[in-house]
């Protein structure tokens, strides 16, 4: 989850090392004839289109709550949810550019 907060090409990075870390995971619940889990199915949807939706709701749904949550005990944690907000637009950009 810091890597939300970082700028956004150490997120990107993070992104793209995590993503190929969970389609691994995918291959191999398929190859064991299971339940892909979600976010693991590589072929479930247009692959960058998915990244940027995956990172649009983890930022939203999961980061940003945490980092205001965190702000509310630690006032120097304020920086960072501004990385996340520019983190977002970024991924929304992209978001846009391929739907």
């Amino acid at each position: 989850m810091g890597a939300g907060a970082k700028s956004f090409a150490t997120h990107e990075r993070w992104t793209v090392r995590i993503t190929a870390q969970l389609y691994r995971q995918g291959d191999i619940q398929s190859a064991l004839g299971r339940d892909i889990s979600p976010g693991c199915d590589r072929f479930g949807t247009a692959e960058s289109s998915a990244l940027a939706t995956s990172q649009l709701e983890f930022l939203r749904h999961v980061v940003r709550p945490m980092y205001e949550t965190l702000e509310h005990l630690e006032p120097r944690v304020g920086p960072y949810g501004t990385e996340i907000d520019r983190n977002n637009d970024r991924w929304t950009r992209h978001n846009d550019t391929i739907t």
